[in-house]
């Protein structure tokens, strides 16, 4: 299978990847290697979910989404690479694509909200369009100020509200990101095989820049860290665009598919005809050391507000922040490790057994 994707793309990343390595010798955006590597990922990614689209029954929309999502991280970003360097478009051009950036970011958090309501199961395009005009009417409240006037961001002094911005945006997404989740867990919608994976590491993508922002807060430069783990996570996704599509190769896909498509009839009353093999990375992760990791530095928090180290603005911030994640993580990594152990039940329950 992995010989027939490169067969079939082999033109595409030869072009992308030739273009990635001039970049990064030419150091267009910077000497650091990782960025590189993310967007040459991103561009696979992309690849994956075309030929993932071609074969899909169920979600199209959403993988519809998500093929538009990575065409834009990967191609767009790559094209403008040449304009950062021309400083007359260098900060409208910044602008433009973190703008566009979030609203992709917004929309697609929206609109997995919305799917989770059954009155916006009939329509797609009802979905997109509520999810669109919401994601634009929370822009252009949250950044008109640079919007109107990109060159503002010339002034070294309006990169602090700029970044506030987008941390008020980015803790936006994540509330509407835990909605989702609770509504997840709670069985109130479906997704194709993979696709519950996928969402949560999309979660996980858009926690680090609130995370990165608290931690500037406490003067903790992180950005390389940063870079490395959106590495990983880039990586995990990849691995698992392409674990759909040997999965949607199989026999069992189709059958599957369908019904997946009836669950909201069925009510998940009937089980899936037949299984399918997952291997699942949260399997491995133990909730509850995650979350007595960020409990933990919540209480380290409030002893250095009462020791006087800290104000209270940035007590708050960093307790609402991390309540916000903690509860994200919990029912996304819920909800992920519950559909495993459904998927490999028996499993289990032979081990037990024994």
């Amino acid at each position: 299978m992995f010989l027939k994707f490169i067969k079939q793309n082999i033109f595409y990343l030869l072009i992308f990847l030739s273009f990635q390595f001039w970049a990064y010798l030419n150091e267009l955006i910077t000497s650091n290697p990782i960025p590189y590597l993310n967007l040459s990922i991103y561009f696979i990614i992309f690849l994956l979910i075309k030929d993932n689209l071609i074969l899909s029954k169920f979600n199209r929309f959403l993988i519809i989404l998500y093929l538009f999502f990575f065409a834009y991280l990967s191609i767009f970003f790559s094209l403008t690479f040449l304009l950062l360097k021309i400083n007359k478009y260098q900060f409208p051009t910044y602008l433009t694509l973190e703008i566009i950036l979030r609203l992709f970011i917004l929309t697609i958090s929206i609109y997995l909200l919305l799917y989770s309501f059954r009155f916006f199961k009939k329509s797609n395009l009802l979905k997109f369009g509520i999810a669109t005009v919401l994601s634009i009417i929370i822009m252009i409240i949250n950044h008109y100020k640079f919007i109107l006037n990109p060159i503002i961001l010339e002034n070294k002094e309006v990169w602090l509200e700029w970044n506030l911005r987008n941390y008020v945006t980015m803790v936006v997404v994540i509330f509407i990101l835990l909605i989702f989740w609770f509504r997840y867990y709670y069985q109130y919608t479906v997704f194709s095989e993979y696709l519950n994976s996928l969402i949560f590491l999309f979660t996980l993508s858009n926690l680090i820049e609130p995370l990165h922002y608290v931690a500037i807060q406490w003067n903790v430069e992180n950005w390389v860290k940063a870079q490395a783990f959106s590495l990983v996570l880039n990586v995990l996704m990849m691995f698992f665009w392409y674990a759909r599509f040997v999965y949607l190769n199989s026999d069992i896909a189709a059958e599957n598919e369908r019904y997946l498509m009836n669950y909201q009839y069925l009510s998940g009353f009937v089980s899936k005809p037949r299984k399918s093999p997952l291997w699942m990375f949260t399997n491995k992760v133990a909730s509850n050391s995650v979350f007595s990791i960020l409990l933990g530095l919540g209480f380290l928090s409030l002893i250095l507000f009462v020791i006087k180290k800290i104000t209270l603005f940035l007590l708050l911030n960093t307790a609402f922040i991390l309540i916000v994640v903690l509860l994200a993580l919990f029912f996304g990594i819920r909800s992920i490790k519950r559909d495993w152990q459904n998927q490999i039940g028996f499993f289990i329950k032979n081990k037990q057994e024994k």
